[in-house]
């Protein structure tokens, strides 16, 4: 029995020898494969956050962006130098919690009708010069951002049609809370009137204006209320603008209810008050004005990507000279988006609105307009637009109407990552019932932007 249970327990200990080191080794494969597979997650884990956080600050840099216009030349043709987003991509320098944005447009224009004339029709060649910078903040709370742009234009025809424009500009926003900010916006704009406006009347004026508005913004779950405060002063020097100069104050308000995912309704109603420096006018008024204005209107986005935005309401001027009978008139506007397809988009845009006009003997202008754009991008590198567009302004208290008439196309073609090379033509026509006031107009504008 004793040597049975000795062979017993010496098996026991060979078998335990012989299994023991498997048993270790596979305990510690084991233990190796899960430190590798926890590894492994970890390291996926960090991916996906740094992908996540990389698309939030994309999203943020290009929300706080999208209105930084890339080319800041005044005048309709120049609009088509802009470089669409599809083309242009991810721009900006970081530095630190800033993000830079520059921008250099040079080029040519040319117009058959510079003075636009109805008699005297004078060709002109020009060369410009543009560039703007923006800096914006990456803070996760709270936000603030400076801005400034400068053109230049020489003519090789009519020196007198030489300028250089310029504006500066600075905005912020404090958030208070989760759901509510204070905004705040200043510029001071140094500016050539164009030829082609009617308030001019013919003359090389130059306008100065500062800016600055104030606002307050509040949501709660479907729940929007904003309020603003603004003043402008207007400037103006030049041959017929001393009773021109005034400054203009004033009050807006928007409450809104998002009914669902795709309608919001809003009501939007506003004041404003124009006081013009001097106390009697060349032509004997009192000009200084009071505006009232009432509006509703609806967001509305189709199950196709198409977003419907309308609003209709009623404005009233006051003025405080008792000769001048008061004006008003229903006003609005409408636009429809359609993103036809990622590369094709298609605008329609209608307004109709009533406002304070500084043309002689007139108290104000009735304005309806109606544009269409379209943009199309082809391939990688390139993208073409076009632009039909009219507008019809009644004068008020004067015997004067005018249509203007509009139509032209561009060509933008990226020439390397940040060098873009861009060309349009545009046609003008304004029919009007002033004697001399009418004129047509062909320009023709090549540039190249460089963008970073």
């Amino acid at each position: 029995w004793l040597a049975a249970a000795l062979l017993v327990i010496a098996n026991t200990a060979v078998f335990a020898q012989d299994t023991t080191p498997a048993q270790g080794q596979q305990a510690g494969g084991e233990t190796d494969d899960a430190d590798k597979r926890i590894e492994s997650d970890d390291k996926t884990t960090d991916r996906r956050l740094k992908a996540k956080a990389e698309e939030a600050q994309k999203l943020r840099i290009k929300r706080q962006t999208e209105f930084v216009s890339t080319v800041p030349v005044e005048g309709e043709i120049f609009s088509y130098l802009a470089v669409p987003q599809g083309l242009a991509g991810d721009r900006g320098l970081v530095q630190g919690r800033l993000l830079i944005l520059p921008t250099l447009t040079v080029g040519a224009t040319y117009s058959d009708n510079i003075e636009a004339s109805e008699d005297e029709r004078d060709e002109d060649l020009s060369a410009f010069a543009t560039g703007t910078v923006r800096a914006q903040s990456l803070l996760a709370r709270h936000s603030y951002g400076f801005d400034a742009t400068a053109t230049t234009s020489h003519s090789f025809q009519e020196d007198n049609d030489d300028y250089v424009d310029w504006a500066v500009g600075a905005d912020g926003r404090l958030d208070l809370t989760r759901r509510s900010s204070v905004t705040a916006r200043a510029t001071y704009t140094q500016d050539t009137e164009d030829d082609s406006s009617a308030e001019a009347e013919g003359e090389d004026n130059d306008s100065q204006s500062i800016i600055g508005n104030v606002g307050y913004q509040y949501g709660r779950n479907r729940f929007g209320y904003l309020a603003g405060l603004g003043v402008r002063r207007q400037d103006f020097s030049g041959p017929g603008s001393a009773d021109r100069d005034n400054t203009t104050f004033s009050i807006n308000q928007r409450v809104s209810l998002q009914r669902n995912d795709r309608l919001t309704l809003f009501v939007t109603p506003q004041y404003s008050y124009t006081a013009f420096d001097v106390e009697v006018a060349d032509d004997g008024d009192e000009p200084d004005t009071h505006a009232v204005t009432g509006l509703v209107g609806f967001d509305f986005a189709f199950r196709a990507p198409v977003l419907l935005t309308a609003s209709a309401g009623y404005t009233r001027l006051f003025f405080e000279d008792p000769d001048l009978n008061d004006v008003d008139s229903v006003v609005g506007s409408g636009t429809v988006g359609w993103l036809i397809d990622p590369l094709t988009t298609f605008d329609l845009t209608a307004n109709h609105t009533i406002e304070v006009t500084t043309l002689d003997d007139a108290t104000a202008t009735t304005t309806t307009s109606l544009d269409l754009n379209a943009s199309r991008q082809i391939g990688l590198n390139t993208s073409i637009s076009g632009q039909l567009g009219a507008t019809y302004i009644d004068f008020q208290d004067i015997d004067r109407s005018d249509i203007d008439l509009r139509a032209g196309t561009g060509l933008t073609y990226r020439l390397t990552s940040n060098l873009f090379l861009g060309l349009a033509h545009q046609y003008t026509r304004r029919l009007s019932e002033q004697d001399g006031a009418e004129f047509y107009e062909n320009q023709t504008v090549v540039g190249l932007t460089l963008l970073y």
